[in-house]
C-alpha cells in the first residue's frame, strides 16, 4: 500500500471501504435541544431475510400504515423544548 492510500491516522480507507464499513459520527453532539426524526423509506418493509412466518405480518403492518401508499412511514421521532 502506498502513502496516498493511508489516512492521517495510518488506516487505508479502502480496505475499510472493501469491507463495508460506515462511519457513523455522533450528530447529536453538542446539540442538546436537536430533532430528532427516524423515517422509514420504502413501501415494503419485506426484504431477502425476512423470515417466511413474518411474511404476513409485515406486508398486513405496511398496508396500515403509510407505506404502501406514501412510500415511507415516521417510526420515531424526539423533540426537546427549548
Amino acid at each position: 500500500m502506498s502513502s496516498d492510500d493511508e489516512n492521517s491516522n495510518g488506516s487505508s480507507a479502502s480496505s475499510t471501504a472493501s469491507r463495508g464499513y460506515i462511519n457513523i459520527e455522533n450528530l447529536m453532539y453538542n446539540k442538546p435541544y436537536a430533532a430528532v426524526l427516524d423515517l422509514r423509506m420504502g413501501t415494503s418493509s419485506i426484504t431477502v431475510n425476512t423470515p417466511g412466518h413474518l411474511y404476513e405480518y409485515i406486508t398486513q403492518k405496511d398496508l396500515k400504515t403509510t407505506s404502501s401508499t406514501l412510500g415511507f412511514r415516521v417510526t420515531a421521532y424526539i423533540l426537546k423544548d427549548s
